[in-house]
């Protein structure tokens, strides 16, 4: 009878045991798991901080960088040319002017060249070079800023001085033209002269023909001829007498006249045209204005600065 109590009693002992360890396990699985819990949102919030850090930190350095090469390209490009200042006026038909003419009074040097920077051709800048000859040829340009560079250039006077640039005027060719002129691959400079006006430095084509390299030592200053100043024609106007000017307002208005027919006749013609190609590569009503000034200037050499006015009043749209 002994044996059956003490054989009872342990089997309730160690199902009292077995109980025990379970819950102990029970308890320890919970414990693990809250833990785990508990450290994955410390992680994932962790890292949800450190990604928020790295994208605050990317944005502002992204910021200083652009601000740092904002400044840079001042630094870079201290003497280049503003191509908004080609901007001003109205042509006759009442568009907005993005041209600009440049003229030296060298004896013997190519009259003027004309910068467009709304052209319409793949660079959207072009520039006409008016020959002896009365005639111009047309090419497409690109224009860039550069590093710095001093070129030497023979000024209106006869002078010659150095001067640091930073805009590039690049000279390509049309297919449809001949480059009688041979400047294909030339570059030419703008820069702001003292005067306050725009300049271009260009092939000095009498000593430096096109056949030879560019030498850019020796290029030729043309001036912006025609800047938007009221106060220069103010100027102008104040030193013409009375009497000469009721002489010089006919020619003036006959200049003025044979001047716009020959904007309005090139106007036309471009408007006429369907294929989008070869209208890019015709002679713009502007340069076919500038052409017959020229002309009119060589066939009136004492009536110069009148033509001057009237070109002036038909590229501006008075």
């Amino acid at each position: 009878m002994k044996k059956v109590y003490v054989l009872l009693f342990s089997t309730l002992v160690l199902s009292a045991c077995a109980q025990n360890e379970t819950a102990n396990d029970a308890v320890s699985e919970t414990s693990n798991t809250i833990e785990t819990s508990v450290q994955s949102s410390e992680s994932s919030s962790s890292k949800r901080t450190e990604t928020s850090t790295q994208s605050t930190e990317a944005s502002s350095s992204e910021q200083t960088s652009e601000e740092s090469s904002s400044v840079e390209d001042e630094e870079d490009f201290p003497y280049a040319v503003d191509l908004d200042d080609f901007v001003g006026g109205k042509d006759p038909a009442g568009k907005t002017i993005h041209h600009q003419i440049f003229e030296t009074n060298q004896d013997e040097r190519r009259p003027a060249i004309n910068v467009d920077t709304k052209a319409l051709n793949n660079s959207g800048n072009e520039i006409s070079i008016d020959l002896t000859e009365g005639e111009h040829m047309l090419y497409p340009v690109y224009i860039e800023s550069a590093p710095t560079k001093e070129i030497t250039v023979l000024g209106d006077g006869g002078e010659k001085r150095n001067v640091k640039v930073n805009t590039e005027v690049k000279v390509e060719k049309y297919e449809e033209y001949d480059d009688s002129l041979k400047i294909e691959g030339d570059t030419y400079y703008l820069f702001y002269n003292d005067e306050g006006t725009m300049s271009l430095a260009a092939r000095n084509f009498d000593e430096n023909p096109g056949e030879k390299d560019l030498d850019s030592k020796n290029m030729v200053e043309y001036v912006q001829e025609y800047p938007n100043s009221a106060e220069d024609t103010a100027d102008e106007d104040t030193e013409e007498t009375s009497e000469d000017n009721s002489e010089n307002e006919e020619k003036a208005e006959e200049y003025y006249d044979s001047i716009k027919a020959a904007w309005e006749k090139q106007r036309d013609y471009i408007d006429s045209i369907d294929d989008p190609d070869i209208k890019q590569s015709v002679q713009t009503s502007h340069s076919a204005a500038i052409a017959e000034a020229t002309s009119l200037q060589r066939e009136n050499p004492d009536d110069v600065e009148i033509i001057k006015k009237s070109v002036k009043k038909v590229l501006e749209g008075e």
